[in-house]
């Protein structure tokens, strides 16, 4: 089995997806895995991603935009290799893939 790298996040919360921190817009792009996805550049060497998203037109950001914490981003969706609506959301620290667990404190 391929170790699966961030959390699953399911759509109890509510459909709307937040920025995790504040920061720049580095990617909105289709991935086969990820299906739309997000990234957020927040400077000292982290990023978040924000994966399966509905799709490109729920996407409320673009390349080169900056965010605030907090701010709503996109709409979970199904899209990728996704079995139902969810937001997969990670951490990289310096380009490699961190336990998110540890900033968001659910686990």
């Amino acid at each position: 089995t391929k170790f699966h790298y961030g959390v699953d996040l399911s759509k109890s919360g509510g459909l709307a997806i937040y920025a995790a921190g504040k920061g720049v817009v580095t990617m909105v792009q289709w991935n086969d895995s990820y299906g739309w996805f997000i990234e957020i550049d927040h400077g000292n060497g982290y990023k978040t991603r924000y994966a399966h998203l509905k799709s490109h037109k729920t996407c409320l950001v673009s390349v080169g935009d900056e965010v605030d914490k907090g701010q709503h981003i996109a709409t979970m969706g199904t899209t990728g290799l996704s079995t139902g609506v969810h937001l997969h959301f990670e951490v990289h620290e310096n380009n490699k893939r961190i336990n998110p667990a540890d900033f968001i404190g659910t686990y």
